[in-house]
């Protein structure tokens, strides 16, 4: 389902936002944050580009994690 159309189907929508670390090491932890984000149920979860491109290498990967790992919409 795209996120527009959630915004037609319910009256409230609730979303997470998530920031990619800027360091590979930190992925872990990201990975972690995820996990802990699908346990409040959002309809969706974005994840920042980034200002100036500096974690825009991470954001399609971390994405991708989202929707296929924990099945939320991204």
């Amino acid at each position: 389902m795209q996120i527009s159309q959630t915004f037609k189907r319910k009256p409230c929508v609730f979303s997470i936002e998530c920031f990619p670390p800027k360091q590979t090491a930190n992925f872990g932890k990201m990975k972690d944050a995820l996990r802990t984000m699908r346990t409040l149920n959002p309809d969706f979860i974005s994840v920042t580009y980034g200002a100036g491109g500096s974690t825009s290498k991470r954001t399609v990967e971390i994405a991708s994690k989202i929707q296929n790992t924990y099945h939320v919409p991204a």
